[in-house]
């Protein structure tokens, strides 16, 4: 067993996916994926959150191959009770895996198809996790059959931009459960979208530490792995929930959303 930062949590259809920075030099990290005794996805409830120090066993998972070679060996997580703080976290991420544009995420470049979302063959992909900074941001809200979600068009300082990229961040998946917990009429999303981006601007233009952890979905009976926002930093702040409400005209009380944000300003 050794101690890892989680790094990465995810929701995903059938649980939360985690992924996690293991040490491997004084100034190096990279990425681990516990993985739970069946299948891929971690069932709820998930006690941890971002930052906390686990044990697990660092061995791979049988059968792994690229590009999900972060995989480990099924286990349990074990709570050290250590946890770093989001700026630390973001030190940690650049010292593990690190790309400057879209084809060194993950060693093959992305393909799209009518302007949607991104994916690569996982035939060529060489990792399925990595972080990057981004220039600008944009989000896109809509409903699918799990409810209210989000998805994000991120522009790189590479001058590349990716599309409608679906956001699995848990926080803030969170976030978007907090402010719009009745959701929103299918006649007043663009508009609500619109304001929500304008509520969050002045936070992610001020922030010191943008930046982004894109990871790939398992492989489709095509060979795809689609490209999913695992990460997002800044993470949501409970104070940003107000300016929210107010701008998208929704300013039902919440009970306590310190509870189900992450409130770290690291």
């Amino acid at each position: 067993m050794a101690e890892v930062i989680l790094s990465d949590i995810t929701m995903m259809r059938d649980g939360y996916c985690a992924i996690a920075l293991e040490q491997v030099g004084p100034d190096a990290f990279r990425s681990v994926r516990p993985m739970p005794l069946w299948g891929f996805a971690w069932r709820p409830p998930f006690p941890h959150r971002r930052g906390d120090h686990v044990e697990c066993d660092l061995r791979s998972r049988p059968g792994t191959h690229p590009p999900h070679v972060e995989d480990l060996q099924p286990g349990e997580l074990t709570p050290t009770g250590r946890k770093t703080s989001e700026m630390d976290l973001i030190r940690c991420l650049r010292q593990a895996e690190f790309a400057e544009n879209l084809h060194d995420l993950f060693g093959a470049d992305p393909h799209t198809s009518g302007g949607g979302n991104a994916w690569v063959m996982a035939s060529e992909a060489t990792r399925s996790i990595c972080a990057c900074r981004y220039k600008n941001l944009w989000f896109q809200l809509f409903h699918n059959a799990a409810g209210l979600r989000l998805r994000a068009k991120v522009g790189l300082y590479s001058g590349e931009t990716v599309r409608s990229l679906p956001v699995v961040d848990m926080e803030w998946q969170r976030l978007i459960q907090s402010a719009f917990p009745r959701g929103i009429r299918a006649g007043e999303i663009q508009t609500t979208t619109k304001e929500f981006n304008r509520a969050l601007y002045p936070h992610l233009r001020n922030a010191m530490r943008t930046y982004a952890r894109i990871g790939l979905a398992r492989e489709d009976k095509t060979g795809k792995c689609w490209l999913m926002l695992d990460s997002l930093f800044p993470q949501p702040q409970p104070d940003w929930l107000d300016r929210i409400r107010y701008l998208t005209g929704l300013r039902q009380k919440q009970a306590a959303p310190e509870e189900v944000l992450v409130g770290d300003a690291g």
